[in-house]
C-alpha cells in the first residue's frame, strides 16, 4: 500500500478513531477527549514490531508508514484537543452536550450525599 492511498486511508482511520472516541465516551468530557486520542494514537510500536516480523523484507517501507501514521495522528489529534479545550472553557453554553453539565455536576452531588447516607437508588 506504499503511496497508492496510503495518507488517505491513514487519516480516515485517525479520524474515525477521534470520532468513535468522542461519541462513545460517555457524559464526562474529560473521558470523550481522551478516549479518542487514545482511539485514534492506537499502537504503532506493536504495529511496527508485527508487520517488521512477518514482512522484514518490507522494513523501510513498513517504518516510513508508520512514521506517517504518527505525523498524521499529529497532525489531527492537536486541533481535536485545541477544539475540546475551547468548547470546555465556554462553559456550559459552549458545550456540545445533550445535557447541562451544571446538572449533572448536582445529580452526582445528590447520588454521593445519597450513598454516604447509605440510601441506595439505583433508579438511573
Amino acid at each position: 500500500m506504499s503511496g497508492q492511498g496510503t495518507l488517505v486511508a491513514i487519516v480516515v482511520i485517525v479520524g474515525f478513531g477521534l470520532l468513535a472516541g468522542h461519541l462513545l465516551g460517555g457524559p464526562d468530557p474529560g473521558n470523550r477527549g481522551a478516549l479518542a486520542t487514545a482511539t485514534a494514537s492506537r499502537h504503532p510500536g506493536i504495529a511496527l514490531l508485527l508487520a517488521v516480523g512477518v514482512f522484514p523484507e518490507n522494513e523501510k517501507v513498513i517504518l516510513g508508514t508508520v512514521l506517517l501514521y504518527l505525523l498524521a495522528n499529529i497532525a489531527l489529534t492537536v486541533p481535536y484537543q485545541r477544539w475540546r479545550k475551547k468548547v470546555l472553557s465556554h462553559g456550559v453554553e459552549g458545550q456540545v452536550f445533550p445535557f447541562d453539565l451544571e446538572t449533572l455536576s448536582q445529580v452526582h452531588k445528590g447520588k454521593q450525599r445519597a450513598e454516604n447516607a447509605g440510601i441506595n437508588d439505583d433508579r438511573t
